[in-house]
C-alpha cells in the first residue's frame, strides 16, 4: 500500500494526480520492478522506483511528452543517473518498443526524407559491418537491431537537411539514454561522412526557393541592361533631331532610363511628343486661313 501512496504522491507532483488510468498502469509496473529488477538499480534516488514506474506506464499508454528532466528531479538524482536506471529497468523487464523509420518520421514531421533515411541506413550498415571481422560482425548485426540506431539515423539525416529535432523526443520514442543516442549518432556521422556531405549539398540545392532564383535572374538581367545602356545611344528622328538615351543608378541600384529631348518650340508641340508644330495639320489650316484673310483685306 505504501508503494501505491508513493505513486499517487509522485503523480501529484507531476500534475497527473487525476489520471486514474495512468495510476493503475504505474501500479502494475511498480510490482514488476519490485519482483524482477535488482534493488541496486533504485539505490540512487529515494523515489526513483515510483517515478520510473510512472514513466514506463506513460509510454505504455502511447504518450510521448514525458519530461525526463523533471522526472530526475522528482526522483532525487541526476538526469544521467535517472536515464541509466530507466535503461536497466527496460532491459530487466524486456521492454523493447516497436519503432520503425516510418513511425519516427511521422512523429517528428520529416516524412519527405524517407528515401534518404533508408539510403543512409543501408550505407551505414554496409560501411560499419564491412570493416569488421566475421566473428564481430554477428554481434554487431544484433546490436544494430536496437531502436537507438533508427533514432540516430533519422537524427543525422534530418540534421543534414537542416531540420531541427530534439534528442529528448527521440530518446522517449526509442527508449534509449542520451549517452546511447549521442554515441550512435557520432558513430554514424564518422562512418558516413561522404554520404552525409552529399545529402547536405543536395538539400542546399533542393531547398533553394523559386523566388530567390527569379530574383537572381532579374538581378543578372538588370546588370546586363545597365552595362549595355551605359554608353549613350543616338536615335534618329525628323530633320537632325536626336534623342540621347542614358542610364543612371538610384540609391536602390535599380536601372532607370531618362529620355532627353530638345525643348518644344511652342505650347502646341507639348501635346504632340517629338513633333514640330509647323508640320501639324492645325498649323497648315491656320496658314491657309491667314493667307486668305490677308488676300481679302488687300483686295479692298
Amino acid at each position: 500500500m505504501a508503494g501505491r501512496q508513493m505513486l499517487m504522491h509522485c503523480l501529484e507532483r507531476l500534475h497527473l494526480g487525476d489520471d486514474t488510468e495512468l495510476l493503475e498502469k504505474a501500479d502494475h509496473f511498480h510490482s514488476q520492478c519490485t519482483t524482477h529488477v535488482s534493488s541496486r538499480v533504485f539505490g540512487k534516488g529515494p523515489q526513483i522506483k515510483s517515478v520510473i514506474s510512472i514513466h514506463l506506464a506513460y509510454e505504455n499508454l502511447g504518450r510521448r511528452t514525458w519530461d525526463s528532466k523533471l522526472a530526475a528531479e522528482l526522483s532525487g538524482c541526476k538526469p544521467s543517473v535517472y536515464d541509466s536506471a530507466v535503461v536497466l529497468v527496460r532491459k530487466s523487464l524486456h521492454i523493447v518498443p516497436t519503432v520503425s523509420f516510418e513511425s519516427l518520421a511521422v512523429a517528428l514531421g520529416c516524412t519527405t526524407m524517407m528515401s534518404q533515411i533508408q539510403e543512409l541506413w543501408s550505407t551505414f550498415q554496409q560501411t560499419y559491418l564491412g570493416q569488421l571481422s566475421a566473428a564481430k560482425r554477428i554481434s554487431a548485426q544484433e546490436e544494430l537491431t536496437q531502436t537507438v540506431w533508427k533514432g540516430a539515423t533519422v537524427y543525422v539525416c534530418a540534421k543534414a537537411f537542416g531540420e531541427s529535432i530534439t534528442k529528448g523526443h527521440l530518446q522517449s520514442m526509442c527508449a534509449c539514454s542520451p549517452v546511447e543516442l549521442t554515441k550512435s549518432i557520432k558513430t554514424m556521422q564518422e562512418q558516413c561522412k561522404t554520404f552525409i556531405g552529399a545529402l547536405k549539398k543536395k538539400s542546399t540545392h533542393t531547398l533553394t526557393k523559386p523566388s530567390e532564383k527569379r530574383k537572381r535572374g532579374e538581378d543578372a538581367e538588370n546588370d546586363s541592361t545597365c552595362t549595355s545602356a551605359s554608353k549613350k545611344t543616338k536615335v534618329p528622328k525628323e530633320k537632325g533631331s536626336t534623342v540621347s538615351l542614358t542610364t543612371k543608378r538610384l540609391e536602390n541600384d535599380l536601372p532607370v532610363r531618362r529620355l532627353e529631348r530638345n525643348k518644344p518650340i511652342s505650347g502646341i508641340v507639348s501635346m504632340i511628343p517629338r513633333q514640330d508644330y509647323k508640320h501639324t495639320q492645325r498649323y497648315k489650316e491656320y496658314l491657309e486661313w491667314h493667307q486668305g484673310l490677308v488676300a481679302r483685306l488687300s483686295s479692298h
